[in-house]
């Protein structure tokens, strides 16, 4: 018969060994990512804590995670806005199919597609989210202008807290408290 101890360290060996792994894949994630045009940047957890405890998301039907990476906000939100219908878009196909492994075993899972972000269509989503890069922010902003509905909010977790949306895109910008990469963007309403 096994001892406690015997059962805890084989417990604590497992452990590493999943830690192990996940550090691996992450590792291989960053140099798969590097010919992209957008490399493969993982999500913080002060960040996503942030997203979830804002609570913007309530009652937001339709969530669509623009360059879901391996699905770190997607497995938040899941756990999170149970009733909500999420989809990851990824453009990088190894990434995608780690998003897709990560949620194997989830009860829920969300809908993962490979694609271009520019090319998904918004005019059907609630909410917005994703954590991108500055040079991203004005081309994607112009997107949500054209196509999402004017009650579409924007949660965008960016690289560098240095961007302003032009002004004629007629959106608020907002930090979002205890951070300062998390942003709100909503339409500002036309007179």
């Amino acid at each position: 018969m096994f001892s406690i101890s015997v059962i805890f360290l084989f417990i604590i060996l497992l452990l590493l060994c999943a830690w192990t792994i996940y550090i691996i894949v992450q590792l291989i994630l960053l140099l798969v990512s590097f010919k992209q045009d957008v490399p493969y940047v993982p999500l913080s957890r002060s960040s996503l804590r942030t997203i979830i405890r804002s609570q913007l998301l309530d009652n937001r039907h339709t969530i669509v995670d623009l360059g879901c990476g391996t699905g770190t906000i997607l497995a938040a939100l899941t756990k999170h806005y149970p009733d909500a219908k999420l989809i990851g878009v990824e453009k990088n196909a190894w990434v995608v199919r780690a998003a897709k492994l990560r949620c194997l075993f989830w009860r829920r899972k969300p809908t993962i597609m490979q694609g271009d972000m520019f090319d998904y269509s918004l005019q059907h989503v609630d909410a917005v989210v994703g954590f991108w890069v500055t040079d991203v922010m004005k081309s994607l902003l112009e997107k949500c202008a054209k196509e999402c509905k004017k009650e579409c909010i924007i949660i965008a977790a960016v690289v560098h807290e240095k961007f302003n949306p032009p002004d004629h895109l007629a959106f608020e910008k907002k930090l979002l408290p205890n951070t300062k990469k998390v942003w709100v963007y909503t339409r500002i309403p036309q007179s």
